[in-house]
């Protein structure tokens, strides 16, 4: 089960219940809010912006309107569990860390926990992302290893998965080079040298 926390609240803030379907925040402890970086408007429930927290029972160092960077949604909807708390969902990045592909921001945190959902046909540990232009238009092309045999079902599935979960389309490729996990590049943007 995901966990939600930051050292300058609480390190174990927030949690997945059993239904998993959001991590609970104990909203008599903090004030969750969801902004749109650019404007700072408040958003409503399930748009995607930056969560703020304001502590209402932090002693000694309280944080009105702590900006975490962390790119999630909220809901305030009751739970299947029967708790009425507001739920975050997993954090999908960082502000910090977002790509423009397409007019469409990407997050490679959010990429890596959707290839992690499909251990079972690839091998998530290997993925690489290659965004070039060609003839004026962002391309992405997903290197990964398949973990089963049968590879053109399992890029179809994972085109589909991605389509649904991201809102666009990534060319798949299976051709992956033997690379140390800790050194591998997984973001090579040639947009910036090709011409």
């Amino acid at each position: 089960m995901d966990q939600y926390g930051l050292a300058e609240i609480n390190t174990g803030l927030a949690g997945e219940c059993e239904y998993r379907c959001g991590l609970h925040i104990p909203h008599d402890y903090v004030y969750p809010e969801i902004i749109n970086t650019d404007t700072d408007d408040v958003l409503g429930d399930g748009k995607l912006g930056e969560l703020v927290l304001t502590t209402l029972d932090r002693e000694a160092n309280p944080l009105l309107r702590y900006r975490t960077g962390d790119i999630t949604s909220i809901s305030h909807e009751k739970c299947k569990c029967g708790r009425t708390t507001p739920r975050i969902d997993r954090i999908k990045g960082r502000i910090d860390d977002v790509i423009f592909v397409k007019g469409i921001k990407l997050y490679p945190n959010f990429l890596e926990s959707i290839l992690w959902e499909m251990k079972k046909v690839i091998k998530p540990e290997t993925w690489k992302l290659k965004i070039e232009r060609k003839n004026g238009l962002d391309e992405l092309t997903l290197f990964v290893r398949p973990a089963l045999k049968g590879g053109g079902n399992i890029k179809k599935v994972l085109e589909g998965k991605l389509k649904e979960k991201i809102g666009m389309g990534f060319n798949i490729s299976f051709d992956v080079k033997d690379e140390p996990t800790h050194k591998v590049k997984r973001i090579i943007d040639k947009r910036r040298t090709t011409k």
